[in-house]
């Protein structure tokens, strides 16, 4: 018998010995390395996942802040009383942390000045990250 060879007595027989598996010593390392491997390689892919979800959901939340902050700042200039343009509008009142938002208006045309165009742009720190543009009418 080799000296890396296992040997498994079979019960009930008395002299013989079943050679079941042979030259078998270092595998069972082997297989228990690719298994962490493996693992350790799906459990990356779904931290990653993860983080990437995570980072996805930041700059949406953003965005959707942002849009939302100059949809009010346009229902809140229109609800103020006409002025000439040039004029730059006041902001609302409650305006989320590092978040600043600018309402100016601009004639349309030189015959009517009745009519305005409004330019909301919202900022996020110096950034500027959302611009909406509306009309003004005074009626």
């Amino acid at each position: 018998m080799l000296k890396n060879d296992i040997a498994v007595k079979l019960k009930g027989t008395t002299k013989r010995y079943c050679f079941m598996v042979t030259k078998q010593a270092g595998f069972g390392l082997v297989e228990s390395l690719l298994a962490v491997a493996i693992l350790g390689s799906t459990v990356f892919m779904l931290l990653s996942g993860l983080s990437t979800g995570a980072i996805s959901v930041g700059i949406l939340q953003e965005d959707i802040v942002a849009e939302n902050l100059g949809r009010t700042q346009l229902e809140y200039t229109k609800s103020l009383p006409f002025n000439t343009a040039p004029f730059s509008y006041e902001s609302v009142e409650v305006v989320p942390e590092g978040y600043s938002v600018t309402a100016e208006a601009t004639a349309i045309s030189s015959r009517d000045d009745d009519i305005q165009r409004l330019i909301i742009t919202v900022y996020r720190g110096e950034k500027s990250v959302y611009i909406l543009e509306g009309f003004k009418v005074n009626r």
